[in-house]
């Protein structure tokens, strides 16, 4: 898993003390500034008794320290004088760090709680212990790590030992040097014993042990040795027939160097093709494809085959495949900044509404966070204002949200405690004042960031010249290349942070010092992150970015679907007692939060904040009803807090009756809420009806409503010019350059005019490209050859 950085763990721990001396310097960016290193004082990552820490790494590991991902406890000493991590979970395999090597163990039966399940796993519960004779390693280090993969690396001075781990890899791969491989498994059943493999049965499961050609293995009661060889294997086998050990004998000493995630944008199709990829080196005899396990998100969308072989996992059932790749295209659910003015909004309301909005929201700079809510907040009542034709409001709040992200991107040379510094231990970019371990434990970043991107994108839809690089837009950069950096030659950031691409979701933890591994509550806040991506990419030109967030909001919504909210019910095993997980962790679900076990903000923390980027959480309204009625029933009755966040859900299923609620009902808004977004949002929906996922637009910002009778198209387009949107059915949508227009087949809305369409006939393709070779010079030139190809297949 080699990376193209080039800085060293060596270089990196050194820099701790420059950290901490004080000498910050205010780094410019465009008109911004941001500490080039940590001031005294600040928080920076550290240990729970406020020690600062370093990534444990070897010598040779090169680039950015990965934080926020499955085996983050292995790089992060959390717990002082804990030098071997927690357990980490790879599904299906689950492993914990010791001295003499790695305990492996394969859960196949989750445990069930009053408020989830726990496929639990400890050292003293592993199956095996794999390592290597003599060895003593005083700590576990990283030696190198992948998209989703990791070397762990143990050395005591004589003996070391690597050992390679990966999301949805049945088979551990460990090299040795110094001493004989060996596996330890108390009381275990031998099955098959040919020399170079072994089968052996432990507690119902088959684990298979794999020594290269020339090398056997040797049982000594608890022990099987393998003297002499420098690699061995093992994995965990759906079944001992012998066509499945033949199996995975053929790819036990496959050595899985490096993972990469690549992705692509496919308008046509409104999906996202995600591309997984292993890179592998034979250790033994001929080149041959890993076993790999897909999970349901990925399986559901893949075309790849698989073998028949199925593994149960916390995330549901894992499907096993022979292959160096393959690609998933994830659907790409609807987004739009905000909802249209449809004729269901009684646009006085609108007005009181916003009235009765301009008080509250709190402080823009407080933290990273509730400062982050309050700019989110104002984002989308500038919208609404501007959609009701009151600039004067629109351009208040648009004012307002320039002050405050500037103050943001500003030191205070005068020794303020406000703004940003880039860590370099950790390649981090760090707001403070910060909140909820976002400084000391690297936490939520993604949250926070979020709904900074949502407040420069909507500054950046009525001051572009705001979000140039050379202004404002370098210091927005900077926070989406440290939540999730997509750029694998900017080394000042690892690669995608929180987001983990196998399993298709993000981790909330910076450090994973859990033995049920990492974790994320606010799924809903980590989409607000994706769909803040797309706004402002597409607001700026910036189509890197855009399609970040496009990926970003595809593979994570598939995952959420399945992992959060059971839409299928076929991921909770039957001793999950609840309907819905507020945290999801490596290991299990829980129904709860970090502060409450109250109902509503167990459901409503996964939906939260409300904005044209949540419409992915209606793609199953048969979900949302039945988890609507979970809600009443564990709740006891509707809500008494966050109502407009719990109504705004209700209506992606049943929007008339969640207006009624808003209608009767005297409520506080929810922090970051308002009365004006949920109106909008409440009485947009009673008229457009529930999203009709089955279609889509190749427009980013683009959706698809059904009441029943009637399909609606909405799209936004954030460009110059005028754009014709192509829906999947065939419906097309002409949008005025910077409007939202809706449509549907008795109210098509306007027509765009058909530049390239020299035939006339109302499309651009082979007719008019051979008009124009035909008459080229009199009068077609190089011009409208271009408007040809620009429109190719746009005009209907």
């Amino acid at each position: 898993m080699q990376s193209d950085h080039s800085r060293t763990a060596t270089t990196v721990a050194g820099l701790v003390a420059t950290c901490l001396a004080g000498l910050a310097v205010a780094e410019p960016l465009g008109l911004g500034t941001y500490h080039e290193q940590v001031p005294a004082g600040w928080g920076v990552p550290s240990d729970t008794s406020g020690n600062p820490v370093v990534p444990r790494v070897t010598p040779e590991f090169t680039g950015p320290a990965p934080t926020n991902t499955w085996w983050s406890s292995l790089i992060w000493e959390r717990y002082p004088g804990n030098d071997y991590g927690q357990p980490v979970h790879m599904h299906p395999l689950s492993v914990q760090a010791a001295a003499e090597g790695v305990y492996l163990g394969h859960v196949a039966e989750p445990f069930g709680y009053d408020r989830g399940y726990e496929f639990g796993f400890n050292g003293g519960s592993a199956a095996m212990t794999l390592g290597v004779s003599g060895l003593d390693a005083q700590e576990v280090r990283i030696a190198d790590a992948g998209d989703w993969t990791v070397t762990a690396a143990w050395d005591d001075g004589e003996q070391s030992l690597r050992a390679t781990m990966g999301r949805g890899l049945p088979t551990l791969l460990a090299e040795c040097q110094g001493g004989d491989p060996f596996v330890y498994s108390a009381n275990a059943n031998e099955l098959v014993d040919d020399g170079t493999t072994v089968v052996i049965e432990k507690n119902g499961n088959h684990w298979g042990l794999f020594a290269p050609s020339g090398f056997d293995w040797s049982r000594e009661g608890d022990f099987w040795r393998c003297p002499g060889a420098s690699a061995v294997s093992v994995s965990i086998l759906p079944d001992a027939d012998p066509a499945t050990v033949a199996l995975f004998k053929a790819g036990a000493l496959v050595a899985v160097r490096d993972t990469l995630v690549s992705w692509n944008w496919e308008p046509a199709s409104r999906t996202v093709r995600a591309r997984y990829e292993f890179v592998t080196e034979p250790l033994d005899g001929a080149a041959a494809d890993p076993l790999v396990c897909l999970y349901r998100h990925q399986w559901l969308h893949a075309a790849t085959d698989t073998t028949g072989h199925v593994y149960p996992s916390p995330r549901g059932e894992l499907r096993l495949a022979s292959t160096s790749a393959f690609d998933v295209p994830f659907p790409v659910p609807a987004i739009l900044p905000q909802l249209p003015l449809v004729d269901s909004i009684d646009e006085t309301t609108a007005v009181d509404m916003l009235a009765e909005s301009v008080s509250g929201g709190g402080s823009f700079t407080s933290d990273t966070y509730w400062g982050g809510k309050a700019m989110g907040r104002a984002a989308q009542l500038a919208m609404i204002a501007d959609a009701v034709g009151d600039t004067a409001m629109r351009d208040q709040y648009v004012s307002d949200l320039k002050a405050a992200l500037e103050d943001w991107f500003t030191i205070d040379e005068a020794g303020g405690t406000a703004g940003f510094a880039y860590n370099d231990t950790w390649s981090s970019l760090i707001g403070y004042p910060a909140s909820y371990g976002a400084d000391t434990e690297l936490n939520d970043h993604h949250f926070h960031y979020g709904y900074f991107l949502w407040g420069a994108s909507i500054v950046a839809r009525f001051d572009p010249d705001w979000a140039d690089d050379g202004a404002w837009g370098g210091m927005v950069d900077l926070l989406i290349r440290d939540a999730a950096n997509w750029d694998r030659s900017d080394d000042r950031f690892c690669f995608l942070r929180g987001m983990e691409p196998y399993v298709g979701h993000s981790y909330a933890s910076g450090h994973a010092g859990f033995a049920a591994g990492n974790n994320q509550e606010s799924s809903s806040e980590s989409m607000n992150f994706a769909s803040g991506c797309i706004l402002w990419g597409e607001t700026t030109g910036r189509d890197d970015i855009r399609d970040l967030g496009l990926f970003l909001l595809a593979v994570e919504s598939a995952a959420i679907d399945q992992y959060w909210f059971d839409v299928d019910e076929a991921v909770f095993p039957s001793v999950m007692p609840r309907d819905l997980a507020g945290i999801v962790w490596d290991a299990g679900v829980a129904y709860s939060t970090w502060w409450t076990g109250n109902p509503e903000e167990i459901h409503g923390i996964n939906m939260l904040p409300i904005t044209g980027g949540s419409l992915y959480l209606g793609n199953r309204p048969d979900a949302v009803s039945r988890l609507w009625d979970y809600f009443l029933s564990e709740n006891g009755g509707p809500p008494t807090v966050w109502q407009d966040i719990l109504w705004s859900y209700q209506a992606m299923a049943d929007p008339q009756s969640a207006l009624t609620n808003f209608a009767t009902s005297s409520y506080a808004s929810e922090a970051g809420d308002s009365k004006g977004r949920t109106y909008w949002w409440l009485a947009a929906l009673s008229g457009l009806g529930q999203i009709d996922a089955s279609v889509g637009g190749d427009a980013p910002l683009s959706a698809v409503f059904t009441d029943g009778t009637t399909r609606t198209y909405v799209a936004h387009n954030m460009a110059s010019d005028d754009r014709s949107v192509r829906f999947t059915d065939g419906f097309v949508l002409c949008v005025p350059a910077g409007e939202t227009i809706t449509g549907n087949d008795s109210e098509p809305g306007p027509d765009c005019e058909c530049g390239g369409d020299v035939t006339g006939d109302g499309s651009v393709g082979v007719d008019d490209l051979l008009a124009v070779i035909a008459d080229w010079g009199n009068p077609f030139t190089v011009d409208d050859l271009l408007l040809v190809i620009q429109a190719w297949g746009t005009c209907d």
